[in-house]
């Protein structure tokens, strides 16, 4: 990275596009899978753990088998072969929410110095004033949110990431609340930023009217979530609504009632369901049309 930043620096009327992937925070976590300073970085006994992790007797989550598929680097490819179990394949001693909670914070920490020494480079290159950075992600991760573990269901832990986007001279030091990206926008949005026109039929919304400034939110300030396990949501700056996928029809058809509504403003953990709440029923008409519209418009994404 060093040596192409360098190169790029010789070149100062050339563009260029650096993509850099790191794996953590994903799985796996915990002893073996990194430098033991980012295992030991959070002291389990002291991570706090959100609301939403507890069952009905207060405990907090626990799945043996999530454990060991957080655990152990290859142990979910395998069974997914169809692979009979190893004798290594359990979870390192002792491990408990609060543990794997632990790992995967030092995990984010150790993306933070990733990337602090990506712009370290960048400055040393002499490239930060004229270059567009972003970092975001491909999804969250549950950590026994709801009970549930890994990704791919209709709940803030899944679906929210990091959008950060630094663009000096164009894109002002702002936190913005009034709008929800996704990841669609980012090719029409950095398309914007570079100047240059976006074909006419590229999906994703330009945000630059939001990065600049100019406006507080889009027309269509929310973003549309395709869930394999819970159907399809909604996520508005306030809402969250899903409907699920129909049972027994077609791969891509919705039911006929929303499943979840959650108002994230007094409920951020999404604990209270206000799907049949009469008070949420104007809320609850207005995101369910704008599913349906979604659904009669656009092709779903299909697995295989």
């Amino acid at each position: 990275m060093k040596r192409f930043l360098e190169e790029c620096a010789t070149r100062p009327e050339t563009p260029f596009f650096l993509h850099y992937n790191p794996g953590p925070p994903h799985m796996p976590l915990g002893p073996a899978h990194a430098p033991e300073r980012y295992v030991r970085m959070y002291d389990p006994a002291n991570v706090p753990l959100r609301p939403n992790v507890f069952d009905a007797d207060g405990e907090p989550a626990h799945d043996e088998r999530w454990f060991t598929i957080y655990t152990v680097w290859d142990y979910f490819i395998r069974h997914f072969r169809g692979a009979a179990d190893q004798p290594t394949d359990h979870p390192p001693p002792g491990t408990t929410l609060r543990a794997l909670t632990a790992w995967y914070l030092g995990m984010v920490s150790l993306v933070d110095e990733l990337v602090g020494a990506v712009m370290e480079k960048l400055t040393a290159a002499g490239l930060e004033q004229n270059t567009v950075v972003v970092f975001t992600s491909d999804h969250g991760d549950n950590l026994g949110s709801h009970g549930k573990f890994n990704k791919g269901a209709l709940i803030e832990e899944s679906i929210r990431v990091p959008l950060i986007v630094r663009a000096p001279g164009r894109v002002q030091p702002a936190v913005h609340t009034a709008q929800v990206a996704q990841l669609i926008d980012l090719c029409p949005t950095l398309l914007a930023l570079a100047r240059l026109e976006a074909p006419p039929d590229l999906e994703g919304r330009d945000l630059t009217p939001v990065l600049e400034g100019r406006e507080d939110r889009l027309e269509d300030e929310a973003a549309v979530i395709e869930s394999s396990g819970q159907g399809v949501g909604i996520r508005t700056p306030t809402h969250m609504l899903g409907i699920p996928h129909a049972s027994g029809g077609a791969p891509r058809a919705l039911g006929e009632a929303p499943a979840q509504l959650y108002d994230l403003r007094e409920d951020p953990y999404q604990l209270h369901n206000r799907s049949e709440d009469p008070e949420k029923a104007d809320v609850r008409a207005e995101l369910t049309e704008r599913v349906r519209a979604w659904d009669r418009s656009t092709p779903w994404w299909q697995a295989g």
